[in-house]
């Protein structure tokens, strides 16, 4: 077997139903099994040394440019999961439409603990903190902080903040006038 030569590969094809079988296995389990006679023993020792995992990171499928190529269409992937069911009406937060039409929804359970919104710049990152800061005070009365000592980019937003009963969004400024503060006063 030459893997030096033009094509780099040995075509080889099973001879009989148990060696079609044992193909199939290889290909739909990742399980090798013996069913093709290699002549070079070297050869032979790479079906033992590593496994289908490994072997699978040698193996490089043909990916087609976006819109795919003349008689042969391709469809980008959605990475965005598909939820299971629909959160009961008043315990989300609306962040946007998938690429299917559905609505994006984070629960206010899964708020309710750390959030990264991470991207490029002009990717939408402050409109998406802004959106889900905004629901969580106008529409559930949920409390938040804001640090944010590089820009003023959440000053705008305390214009669209509600008034909620006795409670009004506060904004600090720290300033050289500021030694400290206890925004939970």
């Amino acid at each position: 077997m030459d893997f030096t030569a033009p094509g780099g590969f040995e075509l080889v094809r099973p001879s009989g139903q148990i060696e079609a079988s044992d193909a199939i296995g290889l290909l739909t389990e990742g399980e090798a099994r013996n069913w093709a006679p290699i002549g070079d023993p070297v050869t032979g020792e790479l079906r033992y040394i590593c496994d289908p995992v490994e072997a699978a990171s040698l193996v490089r499928f043909p990916m087609l440019p976006s819109g795919g190529v003349p008689g042969m269409n391709s469809i980008p992937m959605v990475t965005l999961p598909k939820s299971p069911q629909a959160p009961a009406a008043g315990t989300s937060i609306r962040i946007g439409r998938s690429p299917y039409g559905g609505a994006v929804e984070l629960t206010l359970r899964e708020l309710n603990q750390h959030c990264l919104i991470a991207g490029l710049p002009g990717f939408g990152k402050t409109n998406t903190s802004h959106t889900i800061l905004r629901q969580l005070w106008n529409e559930h009365g949920v409390p938040f902080l804001v640090l944010d000592p590089a820009k003023a980019d959440y000053g705008d937003l305390i214009a669209s903040l509600s008034i909620r009963g006795d409670r009004a969004p506060q904004r600090i400024v720290l300033g050289p006038e500021s030694v400290a503060f206890n925004p939970f006063v």
